[in-house]
């Protein structure tokens, strides 16, 4: 009777495992887990922005600038016609950075450039979200999620 050493067995098994782990992330994708991820970091930037709004009361508002490509605290204040983000600047809790492989797409807003200004009691001043403002972020992928922002200056997901 001729059958397999119990030495090649472990040895295919082990061949079989390495290639099951290397081949597995160009089968499985990460379908979802980008925008989600991205919504999450960017709910977290704008209820900062609109944290350090509510606790300067000095300051009759703080703004938060969304392009197609970043989103955060501009250095212009509130009002500005142009604003802009720091030169040189990185991720942050008050900046998102280069998430350009996903493109976003808005609801109830303006077009993209747009800044969202609180207030002091934390309620976007300059967008009018009666029934709300929705941020959706998009992958190549097709998978998509939003976060939205209503007119009490909740933010949540949506």
């Amino acid at each position: 009777m001729k059958a397999f050493t119990l030495v090649e067995l472990i040895i295919v098994l082990v061949v079989v495992g390495i290639l099951s782990v290397s081949a597995a992330p160009l089968f499985i994708g990460t379908d979802g887990i980008d925008s989600v991820v991205l919504r999450e970091r960017a709910k977290s930037v704008l209820r900062n922005i609109q944290l350090s709004a509510m606790q300067r009361t000095t300051d009759d508002c703080k703004a938060a600038y969304v392009t197609s490509a970043t989103l955060g605290r501009p250095e212009q204040n509130c009002g500005s016609t142009a604003y802009t983000l720091p030169s040189g600047a990185t991720d942050s809790n008050d900046r998102l950075l280069n998430y350009t492989d996903n493109t976003l797409a808005v609801v109830n807003t303006p077009s993209l450039p747009f800044a969202v200004e609180f207030g002091p009691l934390g309620k976007p001043q300059n967008l009018d979200c009666t029934s709300q403002c929705q941020l959706t972020f998009n992958e190549p992928g097709g998978a998509s999620a939003s976060l939205c922002i209503n007119k009490e200056g909740y933010i949540y997901d949506c």
